[in-house]
């Protein structure tokens, strides 16, 4: 009996009590209460939203080429001719009524953006039928062939990777008007990369700006035509000035001689004899006849 006692007395103690739980069972209530308390302090405001993408490394290499450098124009209309165009999709065509009224250079403009336009609408349709046959092959019993969906992906891509070049293309398009011969020059040189015109393109730009520093300082100097040297030996000196008074002249400073005119009541006293003694009026005819 004091044998079997002591046995359940070592048994107890080993045998935790009912209030006490395993490890893992405590582990797992901690996560439970701090998932609760994460939902009520509502969604973390600094974690970012976007889900990270994982894209096969040869094909980012192949994209991003395409993306800066843009497809050759055989390729890519091989790549167009493989797929119909869908009416919906159809770029729309420019009205007759507004064209004729339009510039050259704006007709020029809407149908490159016209191209563009139907570009996207080929890559929407190569899309869509790999939506489509995804969709399909669920419901089929035999599956869906990963080649007729991967390969129309591909082909898609190309598409928007050549809009994306003739949109970095139309952007430099409208900005270089507004620019200088000589910066024009130096940005047909430059390459996309993350910046549209290069991101070494300070560099290029101070290049430029020395070598027409140097060009300038090689020119000879050019000596001045005969013709306008003589031109300034002949010129007049200008006139002294004189005194600035009333009734000098400008050169020798004396008084100069004023012209007085006479008017018109003057002019006839003067011709008209003064007044004096009277003479004898000469004696005529009329007196001989009385006598």
């Amino acid at each position: 009996m004091a044998s079997d006692a002591q046995d359940d007395k070592e048994q107890a103690e080993m045998t935790p009590p009912d209030n006490d739980l395993p490890v893992e069972e405590i582990i797992i209530q901690d996560d439970n209460e701090d998932n609760n308390w994460l939902e009520v302090l509502g969604d973390d405001p600094t974690a970012s939203l976007t889900t990270e993408v994982k894209i096969d490394p040869e094909l980012l290499k192949r994209w991003d080429y395409f993306c800066k450098n843009g497809i050759k124009k055989d390729v890519m209309e091989a790549i167009l001719a493989k797929y119909a165009p869908v009416p919906e999709f159809t770029p729309p065509a420019l009205n007759p009524q507004i064209s004729v009224t339009m510039k050259d250079f704006a007709i020029t403009r809407d149908k490159h953006m016209k191209e563009i336009q139907r570009l996207a609408s080929t890559a929407l349709v190569m899309i869509g039928s790999v939506i489509t046959l995804i969709h399909e092959g669920q419901q089929a019993e035999e599956g869906l062939d990963i080649a007729s969906v991967t390969k129309p992906l591909v082909e898609a891509g190309k598409i928007i990777a050549l809009i994306f070049y003739k949109q970095s293309v139309s952007r430099k398009a409208f900005i270089e008007p507004g620019l200088s011969k000589e910066t024009i020059s130096v940005l047909k040189e430059t390459k996309v990369d993350e910046f549209l015109y290069g991101k070494e393109l300070t560099e290029k730009l101070k290049e430029a700006k020395a070598m027409v520093k140097m060009a300038e300082t090689l020119k000879p100097s050019q000596p001045k035509p005969l013709s306008q040297a003589r031109q300034n030996l002949n010129q007049k000196a200008p006139f002294a000035k004189g005194p600035k008074q009333m009734g000098f002249t400008s050169t020798t400073g004396q008084r100069k001689q004023k012209l007085f005119f006479k008017n018109r009541q003057q002019f006839i006293n003067q011709n008209v004899p003064p007044p004096g003694p009277q003479q004898p009026k000469p004696q005529g005819k009329s007196q001989e006849k009385k006598e």
